[in-house]
Parts: structure tokens; sequence; C-alpha cells
């Protein structure tokens, strides 16, 4: 497996590491923003279809808790299993972990923990909107356009 730096004859103008030669370069922020919308109908419509019904027949229960739960299972299982999630593919990207291959469930759970963010009491909802606004100024900002959960789980996204 070879590593971009090899494919360009030098330092290319990232870091993200090593993934396959067949893939581009890094995914830029108005691409993977374009993923995260269709994913959010791909896996919040079906999502919202079983919870509302729940929450009227249910009341005593705090069904909506469900949602965050059921993203953070939608992209760590698709990343693990595919390297992608249906908007992803839509989108031509994919993810690598470090070895250049799909991440691993436990990198993929470590790259979508931040959707978790939302359970800590009192304060998860606005650290759920700061860990979303640093994930976009880093994957915007940074070399490899690589957002902080990228970087704390070792992984890329890129065409491919």
């Amino acid at each position: 497996m070879s590593d971009a730096r090899s494919e360009v004859g030098g330092d290319p103008p990232w870091t993200a590491g090593p993934w396959p030669s067949k893939a581009g370069g890094p995914a830029p922020l108005l691409v993977r923003l374009a993923a995260r919308f269709l994913d959010q109908f791909v896996h919040g419509v079906p999502v919202v279809v079983v919870v509302l019904p729940l929450l009227f027949l249910w009341p005593e229960v705090d069904w909506i808790l469900l949602i965050p739960l059921a993203a953070f299972a939608y992209f760590t299982i698709m990343e693990a299993k595919t390297g992608s999630t249906v908007g992803k593919r839509v989108c031509g990207l994919r993810v690598f972990g470090g070895d250049g291959a799909a991440p691993s469930v436990a990198a993929a759970a470590k790259r979508n923990a931040w959707l978790l963010i939302g359970y800590v009491p009192v304060v998860g909802v606005p650290l759920y909107f700061v860990a979303l606004v640093a994930i976009a100024a880093t994957i915007h900002l940074r070399d490899g356009r690589r957002g902080l959960h990228d970087q704390f789980a070792g992984t890329s996204v890129v065409f491919g």
C-alpha cells in the first residue's frame, strides 16, 4: 500500500496519512457537509418515523434519546463495514483508517463518539454544537482536511 507522498513525488499539501493509491485527495468541507446532509435523511427519517409514535404511546419514556444513539450506530457500522455511508458514497467519499483500509469498528466508534455528547446532562446540547463547529473548522482550515474527530480516530476522508 503506497501513500500519497510517493504518488506526487514529494510532500503533498495534506498530511492525512496513507491511503490506497487509487484514492483521491482529502475531501473538502462542503462535500463532506453535503454527504452528512444526505445521511441525516437516510438514518433520520426512519428513526423519526419510529420515535414519534413511541412518544405518543409511552410519553413517560424519553424516546428522543434514541436519535443520537441511532446516528452513532448508523455512522459507526456503515463506516467500519464499507468505509462509507450512503451520503458519502453518493458524494464519492470514503473513510480510511491508518492502514489504508476501511476503519476498524473501534476507529469508526472513536470517529463518531462526538455524536453522543448530547447525552451529557445540562451542557450536552451546547457541547454538541461546539464540537460541530470545531470539527467543521478543523476540516476547513487544517492540512489534510482532517477534523478533530478524524485526528482522534486516526482516520481520513478522501475522494475515492
